[in-house]
């Protein structure tokens, strides 16, 4: 799998894989507008990850320069679930906020009916810190609530010297 920064170019297809993500409720989006706004800002990164030259996922991290070491973990969505790209592609995104950002702890926000991504988060190390509960108003009114989860430096290190 490879990596490349993702550009302003990069939104049109962003957008598009966003859109069937939000459609089987796995994530509520962002706007054009909002993604050309958080793409040029020098605290998030937008990734693309390629696998045999095609586009596979979106990666984006936040506050990449916090102060207080702590990333989030904003979006990773992936074309094609159930191919061990998403594992890649959070096991990428770890190894890169602790080793090339100096990260404390990484962390992101998953609705909690998404089994699927919990799954995959518990698997890598993250612990859940808590529950948003009911904090997202859907689009057909009902109410969603979130689970931010977290991975800590120590915790990591730990993972990785034992795999």
């Amino acid at each position: 799998m490879n990596f490349r920064r993702a550009t302003a170019a990069d939104i049109a297809w962003i957008l598009e894989i966003e859109a069937d993500a939000r459609a089987g409720g796995y994530l509520s989006g962002s706007t054009r507008e909002e993604h050309e706004a958080s793409i040029c800002n020098p605290a998030n990164e937008y990734w693309i990850a390629e696998r045999d030259g095609a586009a596979a996922a979106e990666l984006i991290l936040r506050s990449v320069n916090s102060p207080h070491q702590s990333i989030e973990l904003q979006r990773i969505v992936v074309v094609t679930p159930d191919q061990g790209i998403g594992t890649e592609v959070v096991r990428w995104a770890l190894d890169r906020c602790f080793r090339e950002h100096g990260a404390h702890r990484v962390w992101l926000h998953t609705f909690e009916d998404n089994h699927r991504a919990k799954h995959l988060y518990t698997r890598l190390g993250f612990a859940v810190d808590g529950n948003l509960r009911e904090c997202v108003r859907w689009t057909d009114g009902t109410r969603r609530s979130l689970l931010v989860m977290s991975i800590l430096r120590h915790e990591y290190e730990h993972l990785i010297r034992d795999c």
